[in-house]
C-alpha cells in the first residue's frame, strides 16, 4: 500500500517533489558507498591502509595513513591519496622504481 504525503502549505508542489526525489536519490546513493580493506600494514602509530572505497558513486583507490586515537584507541583516517582503479600500474612501476633507488642508495 502505497503512502500519501502532503506538500506543505505554501511550498511549491512540484519544487517539494524534486526535494523528495534527490532526497531519495541520496538515500540510495549513501546505501551502496562502500569501504573494503585490502590490506592493513601495521605502523608503531597505526597502520597504512590500501582500500577500495566508493562514495557518491564514485569507486576509487586509496592508501592512506591511518593513526590510533589517543582517548578512544581507535583507528582514525588521516593524511593518503585516493586514484583510479586505471592507475595502479603505474603506481606500482614507480613503486618498483622507487625500492631499486632505495636499494641503490644502501
Amino acid at each position: 500500500m502505497a503512502s500519501t504525503i502532503e506538500v506543505p502549505e505554501g511550498v511549491d508542489p512540484e519544487e517539494f517533489k524534486k526535494a523528495l526525489t534527490d532526497f531519495a536519490k541520496k538515500q540510495t546513493q549513501s546505501a551502496r558507498d562502500f569501504n573494503i580493506v585490502i590490506k592493513d600494514i601495521e605502523r608503531d602509530t597505526g597502520a597504512l591502509r590500501l582500500s577500495h572505497d566508493s562514495f557518491k558513486g564514485r569507486e576509487y583507490c586509496s592508501l592512506r595513513v591511518w593513526y590510533e586515537d589517543k582517548d578512544s584507541g581507535e583507528l582514525k583516517p588521516g593524511k593518503g591519496a585516493n586514484f583510479n582503479y586505471e592507475e595502479i600500474d603505474e603506481i606500482i612501476e614507480g613503486l618498483q622504481a622507487l625500492k631499486e633507488h632505495m636499494e641503490e642508495q644502501q
